[in-house]
């Protein structure tokens, strides 16, 4: 390898002045020293955060696994089917005025599966003749008010209109022997009280009547149980068949009279379905059930907590699939429509403009907006973002400036979390070496950010730019955790309408000038990256890409290196290294490095380049970096040289989160090593990569800036050891492998020395003595042989 200038002795003072004419490494004192500092703290908890957030926004794609979600389309809505009974006056599946049919009971006295407290429910009801019934929506309130009346008056069942409150009911309302079911409106709620239930009941007990109320989405959520109570439960074999009962749960909500009315047990109400639908006993359908369990993609097509209706028709799709009637990839196509289903229930809200909740719908529209985009984040950073784009949206309708009663119910996570089929759990949010610990918010089921946001693009095109505008807008938000996953969903929707999305968000960021706007760049980098996952957009990203390497300014050229050091430039490492190649050298189209902005396209192809081997490429890029530090070009020399540097202060943290964001499952690092030097991971991981290692930094640090390398390279790799003492060990086992001669031993000395006497943050005499130790050990020995 070429020595670039190296000097026997090191040329401390020499290296020393070179330093202070470079990059931002800074010579270990003075204003340098404090500017390395304050970066080093600012850019490693951003490096973490980037990290996390690119891995959890990865996911967000219409390709691959998700294909299916894409390709499938809503075929029929099913209004009126046998299963909506799961879900009465939900939506547009409200019951009308009139009596139960008695093949409806007879379905569901067949398939109905009894839910925990129902013993305790009928007791209720046979005792008082009123009862109400608190859940969450789609969950089978209905289904269990219909077997609940059913049982008590054998088929004589009719259903109130659910549009009118309680206070409509009157004597002539009820005929004697026969049952009654209603849902109470949301706006009537609040006059469902005790004196009004004890005023039905007497009306109820005159007439030997029986009545079964229906409401939610009330105050009455955190008052009559905890919200874990309500949860939909997953699909598993393994559980117990039946759900317990809990006959002792006695009520006090509104006198005794409203008990919570759960989900049924998921696993209990498929095995129910699937032997009415096959007509089999249980010795036929329970090995059914373990062997769906067992059929991953099965497994997947059910979905980790489906509603009721959901699991009823999941049981016709397995039934059909068991007898040969469809293949796999049709239960999953129609499976997807199920979720598809839900998610055009959800926009559907907004074609009435001039309903009086038509605000407060369009709040819970952009809240699910921004779940889909933060899918797994912080929920107080998806309700921020999502009162920002109901912002938008309610400028854009003219909604602004109305009275909003439900406001303030959007806000409350109780309710748009359930409502949205999502749910609160306590994450972790990386800060150097710290993990905070916060409510994050996400789906139930991984595949509704897809399906919601493909659904927004390809059937409301009136939303788009909006939609934009707020990512565009987000984008500029200095925290990782939300830029990237904003960038990420405008690759969404640009892998589903490229020009549309390229022309009026990306190229503009892209285009971005000057010194401040280094974030719109990376905004629009990550963008295409993402968009890149689609095989179908790949090769226009790659195409524009070298459009720009080639003719573009420099903000282009500047984009087209960050966006190559992601998993866009590891699907095809060769040619991402040719163009970083080009990208990390424009002194050879200039005579010179002429401006703030070539210093910054070789920073930002180094820092590609260093990226790149952390997402994996660890060999080609190691290879390609010995390749130029040995070549004749100095513009090359320049840009390993500074990749080099890039690398040295990489972490363990940076290949262990971006192992995963590359779908590697090799996880050996584990987090013991998160905070040790990247370098220092990879040779103890393979030691077949330390031969490699040491020969590029033996070249950096005998170059004309080895001082400042080899600063760089002791001070990031013994702050690792303030984290954990365990790590000297391997870096004093490593030092002797960069010592070749004398000039070695005495820059590595001499660096340490200065290290001892730092103003700010002085080594201690026992780190620094194992270090020399190890040093001058390491000469001795060479010198006896």
């Amino acid at each position: 390898m070429s020595s670039d200038g190296a000097t026997e002795g090191g040329a401390p003072a020499a290296d020393q002045q070179a330093a202070s004419a470079a990059a931002p490494e800074g010579d270990g004192g003075g204003a340098g020293r404090e500017g390395e500092q304050a970066s080093a703290a600012r850019d490693e908890p951003e490096r973490q955060q980037f990290s996390e957030a690119y891995e959890r926004g990865r996911k967000l794609t219409a390709d691959g696994p998700m294909a299916f979600i894409r390709d499938s389309v809503v075929e029929d809505m099913h209004i009126g089917d046998r299963n909506t009974y799961y879900t009465f006056a939900s939506g547009g599946r409200a019951f009308r005025t009139g009596s139960v049919r008695k093949e409806v009971l007879d379905w569901v006295r067949a398939r109905y599966t009894p839910v925990r407290g129902y013993s305790r429910m009928l007791a209720t009801l046979r005792e008082r003749n009123v009862l109400v019934l608190y859940g969450r929506p789609d969950t089978g309130r209905a289904t269990t008010a219909l077997r609940l009346l059913d049982e008590v008056v054998s088929g004589k069942v009719s259903r109130f209109d659910s549009g009118k409150g309680l206070s409509a009911l009157t004597e002539q309302s009820f005929t004697a022997g026969d049952g009654y079911i209603t849902e109470i409106p949301r706006a009537a709620v609040a006059d469902l009280t005790e004196l009004e239930l004890d005023r039905v009941h007497d009306i109820a007990i005159e007439q030997t009547a029986y009545l079964v109320v229906i409401c939610g989405d009330s105050d009455l959520d955190q008052a009559m149980t905890a919200p874990a109570d309500l949860e939909v439960s997953a699909f598993d074999p393994s559980v117990p068949r039946d759900a317990p009962d809990d006959t002792d749960d006695v009520s006090e909500v509104l006198g005794g009279y409203a008990i919570v009315c759960p989900p049924p047990e998921t696993t209990s109400l498929l095995r129910s379905h699937l032997i009415a639908e096959l007509a089999e006993g249980p010795d036929v359908v329970d090995p059914l059930l373990d062997r769906v369990f067992v059929e991953r993609r099965l497994r997947d097509a059910i979905g980790p907590a489906p509603l009721p209706w959901e699991t009823a028709r999941m049981a016709k799709l397995v039934a059909q699939w068991h007898r040969g009637e469809i293949d796999l990839p049709e239960v999953e196509t129609k499976a997807a429509q199920l979720l598809q289903e839900q998610v055009a229930e959800w926009f559907s809200c907004l074609s009435d403009s001039s309903s009086p909740r038509s605000a407060e719908l369009l709040r819970m529209t952009a809240f699910r907006i921004a779940l889909a985009v933060f899918d797994s984040s912080p929920y107080e950073l998806v309700m921020d973002a999502g009162n920002r784009l109901a912002k938008l949206l309610l400028e854009r309708t003219g909604e602004t400036g109305k009275k909003e009663k439900g406001a303030l119910v959007v806000d409350n996570h109780a309710i748009t979390l359930p409502a949205s089929r999502g749910r609160m759990y306590e994450g972790g949010l990386t800060y150097g070496v710290a993990v905070i610990r916060e409510g994050f918010a996400r789906f139930t089921d991984d595949r509704f950010p897809i399906t919601l946001l493909a659904r927004l693009w390809r059937h409301h095109h009136n939303m788009h730019d909006v939609v934009l505008l707020w990512l565009k807008d987000l984008g500029t938000d200095g925290r990782p955790m939300v830029w990237v996953r904003a960038a990420q969903a405008t690759g969404l929707f640009c892998s589903l309408s490229f020009v549309k999305v390229f022309e009026k968000t990306i190229l503009p960021c892209a285009l971005a000038e000057g010194r401040g706007h280094e974030r719109e760049r990376q905004f629009a980098a990550v963008a295409l990256d993402h968009a890149a996952r689609s095989p179908r957009i790949a090769d226009v990203v790659y195409e524009r890409l070298r459009s720009w390497r080639r003719q573009g300014p420099e903000p282009l050229r500047y984009t087209a290196a960050m966006a190559l050091r992601y998993d866009l430039g590891k699907q095809d490492i060769s040619r991402a290294l040719e163009e970083l190649r080009v990208l990390g050298t424009p002194s050879e189209l200039r005579p010179v490095l002429e401006d703030w902005q070539d210093s910054a396209l070789v920073e930002v192809a180094a820092g590609s380049l260093a990226n790149l081997l952390a997402f994996g490429a660890v060999k080609p890029v190691l290879a390609k970096l010995a390749e130029w530090s040995g070549g004749d070009r100095q513009s090359l020399r320049e840009l390993a040289l500074r990749a080099v540097l890039e690398l040295v202060r990489l972490r363990g943290f940076d290949l262990t989160y971006l192992d995963r964001s590359a779908g590697r499952t090799d996880h050996t690092i584990g987090n013991r090593r998160a905070q040790w030097p990247l370098l220092l991971v990879l040779s103890a991981r393979d030691g077949a990569l330390t031969g490699l290692i040491v020969e590029l930094l033996i070249w950096a640090l005998r170059g004309r800036r080895g001082d400042v390398v080899a600063t760089s390279l002791l001070r990031t790799w013994l702050r690792a050891v303030e984290h954990d003492a365990a790590c000297l060990v391997p870096i004093v086992d490593f030092l002797p492998h960069l010592v070749r001669d004398h000039s070695d031993t005495r820059r590595l000395l001499h660096v340490i020395s200065r290290l001892r006497h730092d103003w700010c943050d002085p080594l201690d005499d026992v780190t620094a003595t194992a270090l020399e130790q190890a040093i001058t050990a390491t000469r001795t020995e060479q010198e006896a042989s």
